[in-house]
């Protein structure tokens, strides 16, 4: 039986595009869904306490993207969402839009204690990042 509840999903410091300057604290299930954005959206290896941790989405937008590399991003936000006990379950879905060269996941999850869905959308300049 899985002892979370949304009180003890975790607390951390609220860390959207930065680290939130008046340390304002993020829990529940947003702290979830933020700790699977900055998973998929850090370059693996870039930690150096942490190695295998990471996906790097941007990095996905530097070269051409088929349909093998959409798979390669779909499957690996699944393999990174596994490594947190919290998450349940994950289905991804991966768009490229050739025009404006955004790379956009959408990720439904089921946490320990309710579902959400994570919204990604990168581009070589830019990330937006949205839970719902």
């Amino acid at each position: 039986m899985n002892a979370f509840s949304q009180s003890n999903l975790g607390t951390d410091i609220m860390c959207e595009e930065d680290l939130d300057p008046h340390l304002q604290l993020s829990g529940g299930v947003r702290n979830v869904g933020w700790a699977l954005a900055w998973r998929i959206l850090t370059d693996r290896g870039s930690l150096f306490y942490e190695t295998n941790y990471g996906l790097g989405l941007v990095r996905f937008c530097h070269d051409e993207v088929t349909r093998h590399t959409l798979s390669i991003v779909k499957s690996g936000i699944q393999f990174e969402s596994r490594k947190d006990d919290r998450i349940l379950s994950t289905k991804a879905s991966v768009r490229w839009n050739t025009e404006t060269r955004h790379l956009e996941t959408t990720v439904v999850c089921e946490s320990a204690v309710s579902p959400f869905r994570l919204v990604v959308d990168v581009s070589k300049a830019s990330q937006a990042v949205r839970i719902l």
